[in-house]
């Protein structure tokens, strides 16, 4: 039995935005409110691409959630902060950022 690897080595690692999508989409039970078009841009984005996106679609987004792309520790963290924060403080900012991100692909 080779010790070398854990159980999650055997996955490949993706990109930021490919993880994050499919956490995202874990969490929330599988639905995104998200254009293909856009959930496809954001599953091969890496972390900067990813800001792109965003502040393409928003040129008045937030820096704080720019801040928090480049620095969280996982694009699974992110996913989970943004689910969170749609669920219990503020489900329209959120919403908003995914209309906003979709028109920019339309």
């Amino acid at each position: 039995m080779d010790t070398d690897h854990d159980s999650n080595s055997a996955r490949p690692e993706g990109s930021f935005g490919g993880r994050f999508v499919d956490e995202l989409q874990r969490v929330s039970g599988g639905t995104l409110m998200l254009r293909y078009k856009l959930i496809q841009d954001l599953r091969r984005a890496d972390r900067e691409r990813m800001v792109r996106l965003m502040r393409g679609a928003n040129p008045m987004l937030e820096y704080a959630v720019i801040k928090r792309i480049r620095t969280v520790e996982t694009p699974e963290l992110l996913a989970r902060e943004m689910s969170t924060r749609v669920r219990v403080t503020s489900p329209e900012i959120w919403i908003s950022l995914a209309s906003l991100l979709s028109a920019a692909f339309t």
